[in-house]
């Protein structure tokens, strides 16, 4: 299965994830996989209390404004998709019972349209940054959520 997304380098010399086709609102964007680590880089995207080492997530950019939002895909017992928020805060084994499957995706949160790069919020679901920036949308520190 082709993924149609792509690594370009922009303009100001950054590099982000580009669609190459577009994405309807709720649409899935990407499967984020890679190596689960217990300390934030620059490029991991927490999801909990860890942080996912992603080949392609480690060049999804912040905006404020995002197109896409990181959810868990979750399958129900009679094999359902379904994407639910991510619920930082549950423990135990509960969640283990009542979902099957847990995988951290990108869902299109707007209409992507081919060529756009695809962006999520950081401080949706990093607690603290490994490299805190100032952002390009208004110029404020871009920090994580600081709980």
């Amino acid at each position: 299965m082709k993924v149609p997304l792509s690594v370009k380098r922009k303009e100001n010399g950054e590099v982000g994830v580009f669609a190459e086709e577009s994405f309807g609102v709720g649409k899935l964007v990407l499967k984020l996989k890679g190596d689960w680590i217990s300390e934030p880089t620059k490029h991991s995207i927490q999801i909990g209390e860890r942080h996912l080492d992603s080949a392609m997530g480690g060049y999804l950019n912040h905006h404020c404004n995002p197109n896409t939002r990181v959810v868990l895909q979750v399958e129900s017992l009679n094999k359902e998709v379904h994407y639910v928020p991510l619920f930082t805060r549950i423990q135990g084994s509960l969640t283990s019972v009542t979902i099957a499957n847990p995988h951290p995706v990108l869902i299109a949160i707007r209409t992507i349209g081919a060529g756009e790069e695809i962006t999520f919020d950081y401080e949706t679901t990093e607690t603290e940054l490994a490299a805190p920036f100032k952002c390009a949308c208004h110029g404020r520190w871009i920090r994580g959520k600081g709980e």
